[in-house]
């Protein structure tokens, strides 16, 4: 299983259009409180969401 496939379950993503490369993970500090952050990708250009 990859690594976008792992996340994907882990979040409970369906939409197939976004991927996850290794190191996709961030752990940072957001408003004080320890986090982490994913990154991901999406497939193709949105015609509906404004950037």
């Amino acid at each position: 299983m990859s690594i976008s496939n792992d996340i994907r379950n882990l979040i409970d993503l369906q939409d197939e259009n976004i991927t996850f490369l290794p190191g996709c993970v961030e752990r940072a500090e957001y408003k004080g409180q320890p986090c982490k952050f994913i990154h991901g990708d999406l497939t193709y250009d949105s015609t509906h969401c404004e950037k």
